[in-house]
């Protein structure tokens, strides 16, 4: 009883102060020369003198009035729900301070705009919520009680089931869906110059479908909200709750798509989503499926997927990258003070470790059948974290969050398996509000430029300069002029994904796009890895016996010695032995085969 009072006094004091500070941020100082010169003076001392003498008075009331009535179970019941309602308003004033904070002393300032225009207005309506709070009291108390009958019901009525899955996928529609695509592409090609999104482009085009860079940010969208739609009905058919589905796809967006390796915008680099790995939902289903109506065979299924897993990770990326002999090291990221991913590539597999060491320990569990698709998902989530160790930085770890995400869910569905209805939806409930909460305030959600947050000057100067950007304009119609319908392409150029998306005409090689793109004066670089590739590259040129070849301007003008032993430079030495120039036209050089 006397920690509950306590408890309640420290929370009163902290919402007091934290009111206090707020009005007192409002008075100036004008008689101190000092402030009027900008300097701001320290007031720690003041508030926690108040803080102090605050915390005493209440305490003594509290002893004096509160305290001789804990005897009786039912004000126990109402100071406990007072208390919870206390706690919730104090962390969102706390809330309101660190992020206000944040904005201003950056930790980790990854974003040149911010948008920190809306915590005070929140923090004031807070505290409005906050003084309704106890002025409504008796009122709350009572709505609390026909609630605690509501919630306590085994089966929710079919209709607010109905509604939760039509708010949480509209909800998710709204998240994500990008009215305006142009503006992302815009910025992509000023931070990224496109790089990272002509891998998905340039998949496209390799299979003759000349879509744009909006139409693929636009599928992209497409494929994440039917990916966390997916996800949201296979965690509520494997969990059994509609909060932890919520929950999972609500932690799935935030974990997956706006944490700070994602910035500027996640759709820059969209291999740093969970659609890196965007099969597994179907993956999911199909264990779940077996699982379900065909338990005998599970097992053997999952080891089939895992062959197959194998198999495809060794075919995609060879065995040099699947071996790990082009890792980086695992302290890299710590030269670069990116604490937290390094920290993320210890804690994710030592989770699955602990998690598949305690199901395995299970011996006196009733159905150890219900053990055996989580088993499965750790073991698949240690499959897959191959890719961080890889590259153990801090964008690459968003991508393979979903098989931890369903691990932690279904933690917490055994932590309170146990606990009556009660308790354990109300423990669900309140972890949904802080999972939607800690995503809503998000840096990157608040500019990620959906139905909701909307500003158009963020872009401006992004979408000013890919206006004026006629770089692609000028040089693609050569491409489309040699190259007749039907035929291949061969490119080795800046931007050789934009130039046949333009052109409308295939890639002839199979490893696209070939080559990175930079805007500044100096050439890109060989988007290649190994010798055998530089070697298909020039194998296919033999073998299709190429009419014309198409080279940016800057790398043709460099010479054998100034690109040395590179890759690039076998692949030009080729091209400059079987090729002579025809003609130009804008940053491209037509070669025509000797």
């Amino acid at each position: 009883m006397m920690w509950s009072l306590v408890s309640g006094v420290l929370l009163l004091s902290t919402q007091i102060i934290a009111v206090v500070i707020y009005i007192y941020s409002f008075i100036p100082l004008v008689w101190n020369e000092a402030y009027l010169k900008g300097v701001e003076p320290e007031r720690e001392t003041l508030f926690y003198v108040l803080f102090l003498g605050v915390s005493v008075v209440l305490m003594t009331l509290g002893v004096k009035w509160i305290l001789p009535k804990m005897s009786s179970p039912d004000f126990r019941r109402k100071f406990n729900l007072w208390l919870a309602l206390e706690g919730v308003w104090c962390f969102l004033m706390v809330f309101c301070f660190f992020k206000w904070t944040s904005y201003r002393y950056p930790f980790w300032n990854v974003l040149p705009y911010e948008n920190p225009s809306w915590v005070p207005p929140f923090f004031c309506v807070v505290c409005g919520l906050s003084i309704i709070s106890k002025v409504f009291f008796p009122e709350i108390n009572n709505f609390y009680k026909h609630l605690q009958s509501f919630v306590a019901v085994e089966r929710c009525p079919r209709l607010y089931t109905i509604a939760f899955q039509a708010l949480s996928i509209g909800g998710v529609v709204l998240l994500l869906f990008i009215p305006n695509p142009q503006n992302v592409t815009a910025l992509a090609l000023v931070w990224d110059q496109w790089n990272h999104l002509d891998r998905v482009a340039g998949w496209f085009i390799r299979q003759g479908w000349y879509v744009n860079y909006e139409q693929t940010v636009q599928i992209l969208v497409v494929l994440a909200i039917v990916y966390i739609v997916g996800l949201f009905y296979f965690i509520r058919l494997w969990l059994k709750s509609w909060l932890l589905a919520g929950t999972g796809a609500l932690l799935a967006i935030k974990m997956g798509m706006f944490y700070y390796g994602s910035a500027p915008c996640i759709w820059v680099n969209p291999a740093n989503t969970f659609l890196a790995h965007g099969w597994d939902i179907a993956l999911f289903f199909g264990l779940w499926f077996i699982a379900f109506k065909y338990p005998k065979k599970f097992y053997g299924a999952a080891a089939l997927a895992g062959v197959l897993l194998v198999y495809g990770w060794f075919k995609s990326n060879g065995f040099l990258d699947a071996l790990g002999f082009d890792d980086q090291p695992m302290m890299a990221p710590l030269r670069v003070r990116q604490f937290f991913p390094f920290l993320m590539g210890f804690f994710i597999p030592l989770f699955y470790v602990f998690s598949l060491l305690v199901m395995m320990g299970q011996k006196n569990t009733q159905d150890r059948s219900q053990l055996r698709l989580p088993v499965v998902i750790c073991i698949y989530g240690l499959m897959i974290f191959v890719d961080y160790l890889e590259h153990p930085m801090i964008g690459y770890y968003g991508s393979l969050m979903v098989p931890a995400i369903l691990i932690m869910l279904w933690w917490l569905r055994q932590v309170f398996h146990s606990s009556g209805i009660l308790v354990r939806r109300g423990a669900y409930a309140g972890i949904f509000l802080l999972v939607l909460g800690a995503l809503l305030t998000n840096r990157l959600m608040l500019t990620y430029p959906n139905i909701i947050f909307q500003d158009d000057e963020r872009f401006a100067q992004d979408r000013a300069y890919a206006e004026h950007f006629d770089a692609i304009a000028q040089s693609a119609p050569l491409i489309r002029r040699l190259i007749q319908e039907g035929q291949k392409a061969v490119v080795l150029s800046n931007f050789e994904t934009a130039l046949l998306m333009e052109a409308k005409r295939q890639p002839l090689f199979k490893d696209f796009p070939v080559m990175t793109s930079g805007l500044d004066k100096g050439p890109g670089g060989l988007n290649l890895k190994t010798k055998r590739q530089c070697l298909e590259l020039i194998n296919s040129l033999a073998d299709e016996n190429a009419l014309y070849v198409f080279v940016d301007e800057r790398w043709w003008s460099q010479g054998p010695q100034e690109l040395g032993d590179s890759g690039l430079n076998a692949v030009l030495s080729y091209i400059r032995n079987h090729y002579q120039e025809y003609t130009r036209q804008g940053f491209l050089v037509a070669l025509q085969r000797r």
